[in-house]
């Protein structure tokens, strides 16, 4: 059974207030990337900002091991990864081998003390899974990872010796064996073995900077040898919270601002951002996206984008939205 999903956390702290300052560079940066007529574009930002941040000494590279990692919970616009397709991914390595520069996107967050709400969002995701995936352990995650997450989980389940009978060269034939990969793939056992470099950001941003963990993840899911593109899911998951913040923030309705913001990294679905917008107006549950987040789990759970099919468990959650889901030109 699919749990209802956690509720998202308030981005507010005691003492932590978001910078609205225009000279601030971080802060002007984030502005510019969501104007609909700055030629700014998603990588160039991240660029800029990464430097800015080493600079403030906010930013850092540090070798994390795979089992101190989980998913941020605002992960690939909340949706984290689809199961299926780390399972997928790890079959590419498998067959193809992987590159230690297809990993260099890799970007995680600190994780704030006292904080655990990332590492249960995790573990909702493992026990919704339709396959195995790694348990998230008791006082072992210290970071919450932003892009390189399906690599991150994949590599988790070898070091977990989860079931899995359709890798050669990752296992025994029926569990991946981090023992047999040694023997036939020394390169990816020593990757496993000690972790790779993370660019790791401060906890304390996600507060500072409303916006900026989902720009730095979108911008390095963009380019990627070893990943997972975005898909119209996360699209109009981002389309739901963009609607949402700019209504908790006070601000005039600015559609093309949001479009802005999710087009920035030339999604293949762009073009019909008009017709996800019509759909989500009329059929997303409000500006919580209540009926948009019970398909979400179930799409999470069962769906592997880059196939472009849809599995038999999606047939309930699809008539959720009867006469208008992917045909929302009748909205």
């Amino acid at each position: 059974m699919i749990a209802t999903t956690l509720k998202e956390p308030v981005r507010e702290h005691a003492t932590l207030k978001p910078v609205t300052d225009s000279n601030d560079p971080i802060y002007k940066l984030i502005q510019r990337s969501q104007d609909p007529d700055d030629p700014l574009g998603v990588v160039e930002a991240d660029e800029e900002i990464q430097e800015e941040l080493q600079r403030q000494k906010r930013g850092w590279f540090e070798r994390i091991h795979w089992k101190n990692m989980s998913f941020h919970w605002c992960n690939r616009a909340r949706t984290l990864a689809s199961p299926p397709e780390v399972k997928s991914l790890m079959d590419d390595v498998d067959y193809v081998g992987v590159s230690m520069k297809a990993l260099d996107h890799a970007l995680c967050v600190q994780k704030e003390p006292g904080n655990n709400y990332s590492e249960e969002k995790t573990r909702e995701w493992v026990r919704n899974s339709p396959v195995p995936m790694a348990e998230v352990v008791e006082g072992t995650i210290h970071f919450h990872s932003l892009a390189c997450s399906h690599m991150a989980q994949g590599v988790r389940s070898i070091i977990a010796k989860v079931p899995n009978s359709s890798s050669k060269r990752l296992g025994d034939g029926k569990n991946y064996d981090p023992d047999v990969i040694a023997q036939k793939n020394p390169k990816f056992a020593n990757l496993i073995r000690n972790g790779i470099r993370w660019l790791v950001l401060a906890w304390q941003l996600q507060y500072l900077y409303l916006g900026l963990f989902e720009l730095m993840s979108q911008a390095r899911n963009v380019f990627q040898a070893i990943g997972r593109v975005s898909h119209e899911v996360q699209g109009i998951s981002d389309m739901i919270h963009g609607i949402k913040t700019q209504i908790e923030a006070g601000e005039v309705f600015n559609l093309a601002r949001i479009k802005k913001a999710i087009l920035r990294s030339r999604p293949w679905y762009g073009e019909y951002m008009n017709d996800y917008y019509c759909f989500v107006f009329a059929k997303g549950g409000g500006s919580e996206g209540i009926e948009w987040q019970r398909f979400v789990l179930k799409h999470t759970a069962f769906v592997t984008p880059s196939l472009r099919s849809m599995p038999v468990e999606m047939l309930g959650p699809w008539q959720i939205f009867p006469g208008c889901f992917w045909r929302t030109q009748s909205c």
